[in-house]
């Protein structure tokens, strides 16, 4: 047994010691290896050989843009591998492709095996598809150094396994983020599927390279309208959804602060609708937050928009705060902390106007 995969069966047996054996079910993954048409890595394999009889297993983490979710059988590998047989979508490239094995995930999104190095990232790498925006980032240079990270964080305490009605949870903390940026110094790296121009994003980048961009909106204070335009055209953005004529487009500036703008194509240029600028800290505290909703974990995920909250106040941006608030509080109502500090900045008569602080708020709701 490979080493880091027999320290993580020590780690889980020393907390359960009620762990069924591995279930070895050669079938399941000699049928897998024939869709795969290659070697399987031996780790991967000797992993999914160990799997408990009869278990579930699911991953929760807080590693940003790092899918967790329920490991899948070999055959539901293979199904979603087949539907990755089929051209890439219409106006894309590369938006799947039929070598990645999809090893767990939910609603749709999958952490995978990318055999071929899609990207020109390390061959066998875990890559994360999100099956509705083009962000492939590359978490873990190899499925080992996933099992490394996950048995030393376990190890030191940095998360929790328990078994409850035929379910293994392995559970990390926050603390493991920082162990994964200790182990894995240069990841996550930071790739995208191609977008061939058919879409309002790539209409509107268009539109600023060729024409400009048409600021509608105050700009935080020491942003220009031209470094703006340069951030947008130069920098990684991600797409965060839109409705359909305006959309919202996430992107950092050099110091960590992470801008919220709605755009929309214009008939001369690009068009500004509204810009929302937060402390990077804020900002990945929300898309903590984010990541754990998706999970139903929505008491840790009310706190992480408290800590957003409180970045945000220090920080001046009493509205921001308000809103962030909110959406603590209808995430877990008995969050006590959001409530008073709520009730605190209704005290000083905090104003929101929805307008201005829309893609911030279109942002913290979108499911």
């Amino acid at each position: 047994m490979n080493s880091w995969l027999s320290h993580l069966d020590g780690q889980l047996r020393a907390e359960i010691p009620q762990l069924p054996l591995p279930e070895r079910d050669e079938k399941a993954l000699s049928a897998l290896q024939k869709v795969v048409k290659q070697p399987l890595p031996p780790v991967f394999r000797e992993f999914m050989l160990w799997k408990p009889t009869g278990l579930q297993i699911a991953f929760q983490w807080e590693l940003l843009d790092c899918v967790g979710g329920f490991l899948l059988e070999p055959a539901e590998m293979e199904l979603v591998m087949a539907e990755w047989k089929a051209p890439s979508p219409v106006g894309t490239r590369h938006w799947w492709n039929a070598s990645w094995i999809p090893l767990w995930g939910t609603s749709g999104d999958f952490l995978c095996l990318d055999l071929p190095g899609t990207f020109k990232n390390q061959p066998g790498s875990l890559l994360s598809f999100d099956h509705d925006r083009p962000a492939r980032p590359v978490s873990f240079p190899n499925f080992e150094g996933w099992l490394r990270w996950v048995g030393m964080a376990l190890e030191q305490g940095m998360g929790r396994a328990f078994l409850q009605e035929g379910k293994l949870d392995i559970v990390l903390g926050r603390k493991a983020i920082k162990l994964h940026r200790d182990l894995f110094a240069n990841y996550p790296q930071k790739y995208c599927a191609e977008i061939l121009g058919i879409g309002l994003l790539d209409q509107v980048l268009n539109l600023i390279r060729n024409h400009g961009l048409q600021v509608k909106c105050p700009l935080p204070a020491g942003l220009s309208q031209d470094q703006l335009a340069g951030l947008l055209t130069d920098s990684f953005v991600r797409d965060d959804g839109g409705d359909g004529q305006a959309v919202r487009v996430i992107v950092s500036q050099p110091d960590g602060t992470t801008l919220y703008t709605n755009l929309r194509p214009g008939d001369q240029a690009a068009e500004l609708e509204a810009i929302v600028a937060l402390p990077g800290n804020a900002a990945q505290a929300i898309r903590n937050a984010k990541a754990l909703q998706e999970q139903s974990q929505n008491v840790p995920a009310s706190s992480r928009f408290s800590e957003a909250a409180f970045t945000c106040f220090q920080s001046g941006l009493a509205a921001e705060a308000s809103v962030l608030l909110r959406r603590a509080l209808q995430l877990h109502p008995e969050n006590t902390v959001a409530s008073r500090s709520l009730t605190a900045l209704e005290a000083r008569q905090v104003k929101v106007d929805p307008q201005v602080i829309r893609p911030l708020l279109q942002h913290i709701y979108a499911s």
